[in-house]
Protein backbone atom coordinates (compact mmCIF):
# COMPACT_ATOMS: atom_id res chain seq x y z
CA UNK A 1 0.00 0.00 0.00
CA UNK A 2 2.42 2.63 -1.22
CA UNK A 3 0.72 5.09 -3.53
CA UNK A 4 -2.95 4.57 -2.74
CA UNK A 5 -5.23 7.25 -4.14
CA UNK A 6 -9.00 7.38 -4.23
CA UNK A 7 -10.76 8.85 -7.25
CA UNK A 8 -14.31 9.33 -8.49
CA UNK A 9 -15.71 7.01 -11.13
CA UNK A 10 -18.82 7.81 -13.16
CA UNK A 11 -21.42 5.34 -14.37
CA UNK A 12 -24.46 6.19 -16.44
CA UNK A 13 -27.59 4.48 -15.18
CA UNK A 14 -31.04 4.38 -16.75
CA UNK A 15 -34.17 4.52 -14.61
CA UNK A 16 -37.56 4.61 -16.29
CA UNK A 17 -35.99 5.65 -19.59
CA UNK A 18 -34.07 8.57 -18.02
CA UNK A 19 -30.29 8.56 -17.83
CA UNK A 20 -28.42 9.69 -14.73
CA UNK A 21 -24.78 9.89 -13.77
CA UNK A 22 -23.99 7.89 -10.67
CA UNK A 23 -20.71 8.43 -8.85
CA UNK A 24 -18.58 5.79 -7.23
CA UNK A 25 -15.13 5.53 -5.71
CA UNK A 26 -12.09 3.70 -7.04
CA UNK A 27 -8.97 2.84 -5.10
CA UNK A 28 -5.86 3.15 -7.25
CA UNK A 29 -2.30 2.02 -6.55
CA UNK A 30 0.15 3.66 -8.96
CA UNK A 31 -2.68 4.17 -11.46
CA UNK A 32 -3.94 0.57 -11.28
CA UNK A 33 -7.48 0.15 -9.94
CA UNK A 34 -7.33 -2.24 -7.00
CA UNK A 35 -10.89 -1.93 -5.78
CA UNK A 36 -13.98 0.10 -6.60
CA UNK A 37 -17.53 0.70 -5.48
CA UNK A 38 -19.97 1.90 -8.12
CA UNK A 39 -23.22 3.78 -7.59
CA UNK A 40 -22.41 5.39 -4.23
CA UNK A 41 -24.57 8.45 -4.98
CA UNK A 42 -25.90 10.68 -7.74
CA UNK A 43 -24.56 13.63 -5.70
CA UNK A 44 -21.12 14.26 -7.20
CA UNK A 45 -20.12 16.78 -4.52
CA UNK A 46 -20.91 14.31 -1.72
CA UNK A 47 -18.78 11.62 -3.33
CA UNK A 48 -16.02 14.15 -3.98
CA UNK A 49 -15.99 14.98 -0.25
CA UNK A 50 -15.66 11.28 0.60
CA UNK A 51 -12.78 10.86 -1.86
CA UNK A 52 -10.95 13.83 -0.30
CA UNK A 53 -11.56 12.44 3.19
CA UNK A 54 -10.37 8.94 2.26
CA UNK A 55 -7.22 10.36 0.67
CA UNK A 56 -6.51 12.60 3.66
CA UNK A 57 -6.99 9.70 6.10
CA UNK A 58 -5.05 7.30 3.85
CA UNK A 59 -7.91 4.85 4.18
CA UNK A 60 -6.93 1.20 3.90
CA UNK A 61 -8.64 -0.27 0.79
CA UNK A 62 -9.95 -3.14 2.93
CA UNK A 63 -12.14 -0.59 4.73
CA UNK A 64 -13.60 1.05 1.61
CA UNK A 65 -17.08 -0.51 1.64
CA UNK A 66 -17.52 -0.09 5.40
CA UNK A 67 -16.34 3.54 5.28
CA UNK A 68 -18.85 4.32 2.51
CA UNK A 69 -21.67 2.64 4.44
CA UNK A 70 -20.77 4.58 7.59
CA UNK A 71 -20.63 7.87 5.70
CA UNK A 72 -24.03 7.32 4.07
CA UNK A 73 -25.86 6.22 7.21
Amino acid sequence: MKNIKYTIIVTTITVEEKEYNSYGIACNDNGKIMKFVEDVSIDEKAVEKLVKLFNRLKLDPVQLEEAIEDALS
